[in-house]
């Protein structure tokens, strides 16, 4: 049987960054990258107006024109429905008060992510009102 798609949108000023993401995450068969965007305003625009639904957006907390914490707060106000998961390679806590306070859904360390990101993503994602099981 195969596992429901969950949708995800990453959102990074890093195209390295962004690429070693998509690519860890496309080794996971329920698990797929629709849309990517190189900074808030972008990751907005195309959060709300695709047709594709996403269900999780991993963004990078500091980005040039419109940061992670700025983009989670409107996303929150216009997509409540989407999980987002902040980057950062700061880990102080200062940083995490801030994440979740914008209303995002979990924070995690850069440098730490690996098999907890592939884990936060199929919880939230499947908590998402905007999951959809796959049908075969």
């Amino acid at each position: 049987m195969a596992l429901p798609l969950i949708k995800i949108m990453l959102v990074d000023d890093s195209r390295l960054v962004r690429s070693s993401l998509r690519d860890r995450l496309s080794l996971e068969e329920d698990l797929v990258v629709v849309a990517e965007a190189r900074d808030g305003m972008e990751a907005i625009k195309l959060a709300c107006t695709s047709l594709t639904e996403i269900n999780v957006l991993i963004m990078d907390y500091e980005m040039p024109l419109c940061g992670g914490i700025e983009a989670c707060r409107h996303l929150k106000r216009l997509k409540p429905e989407v999980a987002v998961i902040i980057l950062s390679g700061l880990s102080n806590q200062e940083v995490q008060r801030r994440a979740a306070q914008a209303g995002a859904d979990l924070f995690l360390v850069k440098g730490a992510i690996g098999p907890r990101l592939i884990e936060a993503v199929r919880q939230l994602g499947r908590n998402s009102s905007a999951f959809e099981p796959r049908s075969n």
